[in-house]
């Protein structure tokens, strides 16, 4: 039979086990929550980086919207004129309406 004092180291021995466990077991759930919290992080600032692409294609698409527009409605009167002149194609006469 175990005497009194080993049966104290015992307990002691049991009893810093225990406490070892807990510790363990605390520092695995922390590193779980780091590991979760950088997970979201990284999601969030991919999500952003994909709504900045977005953005960027948006306002290239619309320069090149922009830059159709102002060639096709902005060509001056003389210069459809010019292009009519220069060309095989006949210049339209509005006489031939009437």
């Amino acid at each position: 039979m175990l005497r009194h004092s080993e049966l104290e180291a015992t307990r002691e021995l049991s009893q810093v086990h225990q406490v070892e466990s807990q510790t363990q077991a605390n520092q695995a759930a922390a590193a779980l929550t780091l590991s979760k919290k950088l997970q979201s992080t990284a999601t969030k600032n991919q999500a952003k980086t994909i709504d900045l692409e977005i953005k960027r294609l948006d306002a290239a698409q619309a320069r090149e919207v922009l830059s159709i527009i102002q060639v096709c409605f902005c060509i001056p009167e003389m210069s459809l004129a010019h292009l009519y002149c220069h060309s095989a194609i006949p210049t339209p006469s509005l006489s031939g309406l009437r």
